[in-house]
């Protein structure tokens, strides 16, 4: 794979877009990293991979039982925002982010799901990045976190950003976030010959949500174009 023709193509593709965007690759295979213009942005619901992650943490180290995976699952497989709000109300917002501080250093839990409070939760598509690579590695938390988490990924419903433009037999877990003027997705992409890459695309833009979708499809096209050329 060309990694600079990836990064010239993802460059050109962020200049001719009207909107703030950011983009984070991956390749799980050997680590190397493309980040084009990558900097604090509006989560949406990627806040809940970290979410999830902090859920783990806290089971694995033995504060909480292991009582809601079945919010864990809807939250992450449908974006379900009510079990995402039981998940933060049970391990508290001062927890889980001091548990993302640790390891994620853009990435800022401010408010519940549909709260109006005045402010927003952050991430960044190079924290997403890390994240799903720790998920594919089996490090994030445990291995038995980690595959419950692809799982329920995999399962996802949202299908209409990243995985939209793939081919059938390629499997993608993923995780979308959207708010007025803001598309997000966040994905691990599985090839048939056992590479596999990340790919994380964060849009924010006054041109309406349907063409920042139409753009993170676009830049999901380019990728899987070049990785298997």
């Amino acid at each position: 794979m060309d990694q600079q023709l990836l990064k010239n193509t993802l460059q050109g593709l962020s200049d001719g877009f009207r909107g703030s965007c950011s983009i984070g690759y991956t390749d799980l295979r050997t680590g190397e990293r493309i980040l084009i213009g990558d900097r604090p942005m509006v989560a949406a619901s990627l806040i809940k991979l970290y979410v999830a992650e902090a859920y783990y943490a806290a089971v694995h180290d033995g504060v909480i039982a292991d009582s809601e995976r079945e919010q864990l699952r809807l939250m992450l497989s449908e974006s379900d925002n009510a079990a995402c709000n039981a998940v933060i109300e049970l391990l508290g917002m001062e927890k889980i982010n001091a548990y993302i501080a640790q390891r994620y250093p853009s990435t800022q839990l401010n408010r519940r799901m549909l709260e109006q409070n005045g402010l927003e939760n952050y991430t960044s598509a190079a924290d997403c990045c890390a994240l799903l690579e720790r998920l594919w590695n089996s490090n994030f938390v445990s291995a038995e976190a980690s595959a419950q988490t692809l799982e329920a990924l995999k399962a996802q419903i949202r299908r209409e950003k990243i995985p939209a433009v793939l081919p059938d037999e390629i499997v993608c877990a993923n995780k979308t976030g959207e708010l007025d003027g803001v598309e997000n997705d966040a994905a691990i992409v599985m090839l048939p010959d056992g590479r596999a890459y990340a790919l994380c695309v964060m849009v924010q833009t006054d041109i309406g949500n349907g063409n920042a979708m139409e753009f993170i499809r676009s830049v999901s096209a380019a990728v899987y174009t070049i990785v298997t050329q």
